[in-house]
């Protein structure tokens, strides 16, 4: 059955990739949102989706797909992260004392594509309250 998804991802993201080059944005858009049912975790269908967006200025359409995709995966590196620091807790304890004693703010590491759609999201934002 696996085998059938990866098939039917490859199939679905052909066929959008080609309404896409054809200006064919609603059959875009559909596939692409189908890619993503498929593999939320997976960059590229939303990246297209946030491009199409912008490129019809659709904003609050844009934006709704960054939320989705900040939430996707977010829950993935979330769960990474708390497997690490369960694992390493008197490495945390410690790092978090050092911070503290050093008098540093505490420089948490966000992983791509999320700082990437963070950056985009207060832009969007900005445009979607001018409308």
């Amino acid at each position: 059955m696996s085998l059938q998804i990866v098939n039917n991802e490859k199939e679905l993201l052909a066929k959008a990739k080609q309404a896409e080059e054809k200006k064919e944005w609603s059959q875009a858009i559909k596939n692409y949102q189908q890619v993503v049912k498929l593999d939320p975790h997976y960059e590229l269908p939303y990246e297209r989706l946030m491009v199409i967006f912008r490129k019809q200025k659709r904003y609050k359409e844009e934006l709704k797909i960054i939320n989705d995709g900040l939430k996707s995966f977010g829950a993935i590196y979330a769960k990474k992260t708390k497997k690490l620091v369960a694992k390493n807790k008197q490495i945390d304890k410690l790092s978090e004392a050092l911070i503290k004693k050093a008098g540093l703010a505490k420089n948490e590491f966000v992983p791509q594509p999320i700082a990437k759609w963070m950056k985009r999201k207060e832009v969007v934002e900005k445009k979607v309250m001018k409308k």
